[in-house]
Formats: structure tokens, sequence, C-alpha cells
């Protein structure tokens, strides 16, 4: 009988990157090492390995998924730099506001989680790094539908489906471009409970053309704490960060 070729490295490593993908918050080598029975030696040259691919990145002595399984055929080494520069940036706004900032950009007509830092309240919104999800319906997807080109819109338009999420997810064409619109004039968008039912979200655009970047970060919370007083102080803080952001990227 003819056995079909086998790696058992190949395998160990892949158990790796599927355990780590279920960590938002990552995994030590310790945590690892014993979740999967491997010896510590042999957990941390997978690791490395692993790493040094691009598949796995390691931040404060934890490992989570790098973009190159999100993000294969586009420019990753671009992206993680940008990831990279901009943690930390997006790690100061949630200690000073302690709400939820999110991190997306434009990937195959949707919007690619490349990086989220939770806050320490109680309110937990169900979305990881990697997730897509749908354009029309979300602050990170509106505000990147704002920069970019007019007839790049209308093709993702006509490739996607308006789908109807919550009682207040836009779903004319129309109205949804007159919100883009809207976002365009006042530099920031706003997500009221369109994606999800008592969730509010308010998101700036980053663009970085250079390297075909359309990004946004978004700030998410329940809509008991985002009024609309609480609403414009955020977007001025996040145009603050696009700034920074900007300028810490330097594209």
């Amino acid at each position: 009988m003819k056995h079909t070729p086998f790696n058992n490295s190949v395998v160990k490593a892949f158990r790796i990157i599927e355990l780590i993908e279920n960590e938002i918050h990552g995994l030590g080598l310790k945590d690892i090492s014993e979740r999967l029975n491997y010896d510590k030696a042999t957990t941390l040259r997978f690791l490395i390995t692993l790493e040094n691919l691009g598949v796995i990145r390691k931040r404060d002595g934890k490992y989570f998924l790098g973009l190159k399984l999100f993000e294969l055929g586009l420019k990753v080494p671009f992206k993680m730099i940008v990831v990279d520069k901009v943690h930390d940036i997006l790690e100061k706004l949630v200690n000073e506001i302690n709400e939820t900032v999110n991190f997306g950009v434009l990937f195959e007509c949707k919007v690619l989680y490349i990086d989220k830092i939770e806050s320490k309240r109680s309110l937990q919104i169900n979305t990881h790094i990697g997730d897509k999800i749908s354009l029309h319906c979300t602050a990170l997807g509106k505000a990147i539908f704002s920069i970019l080109p007019e007839r790049q819109v209308d093709s993702i338009l006509e490739k996607i489906k308006l789908e109807k999420k919550t009682r207040n997810t836009i779903i004319e064409r129309e109205k949804l471009l007159e919100e883009i619109k809207k976002t365009k004039k006042r530099g920031y968008s706003i997500d009221n409970e369109e994606f999800e039912e008592g969730l509010r979200c308010v998101a700036v655009p980053i663009k970085l053309e250079k390297i075909g970047f359309y990004g946004a970060i978004s700030v998410s919370g329940p809509v008991t704490r985002f009024t609309e007083d609480t609403i414009s102080e955020l977007a001025k803080k996040l145009k603050n960060i696009e700034e920074k952001i900007m300028k810490e990227v330097n594209m």
C-alpha cells in the first residue's frame, strides 16, 4: 500500500498557527509549549522560524498571527511595518479613552482587521484580527470609501451586496453614496448601530497612496456611552492620531 508523504514538522508548525489564531491577546512561549505538549526548545525553534517568515509576530513577549496569512499577494512587509509603527500609538489612545480601538485596511472589497486593542471595560466586541467585515455598514468601511477614487467606489458597489445587518443599516446605494460624501466633508465616519445593535463607532481614514494602503482607525462602544458629544470628541482625538500616524510611517 502506497503511503502519502507526511511531514510532521509542518503539522506541528500549523498547530502552533491554529492555536495562536484563537487567542486575540497573544500567547507566550510557555503557554504554547504546554498546550500543545511540545518541548520548549522545539517550540521556540518553530516560533522563530514562523516569525522570520512573517507568519507570526512577537510583541511584549507574546506571539500573534502576522499578516502573511491574511494578505497573500499584497505588499505584506509594508503592511506589517505600518501595523508595528501604529500599534503603540493606538495603545496609548486606548489607555486614554478606555474604549476599543480597531485598525482596518481595504482587502478584497471588505475591511480586513489588521490590529485591535480591547478596552478594559465589560463590553467586548466580537471581532478579531484577521476578520473581514462589510464596508457599507461599518465606520471603518465608510471611512475607507471616503478616500477611494470615485471609480473604485463604483466598482466595489457593483460587486458587493448591501446586506441589512440591523434596522439602521444603509442598503440603498444613493443613501450610502450620500453618507460617503458626508464622511469626506467632515473627515470622519459614524456607524450608528448599522453593524450591530447597541454599538456605535467613529472612524478616520488612513491613506498611504504610495503603497496602495487604504485603511481606517475606529473607536467602538455602546450607544449609552457614545452620545453625539462623545462621538464629536472622539473624532477630534482620532484626527490627531491620524496626523501622528502619517508622521510616524513617513509615507
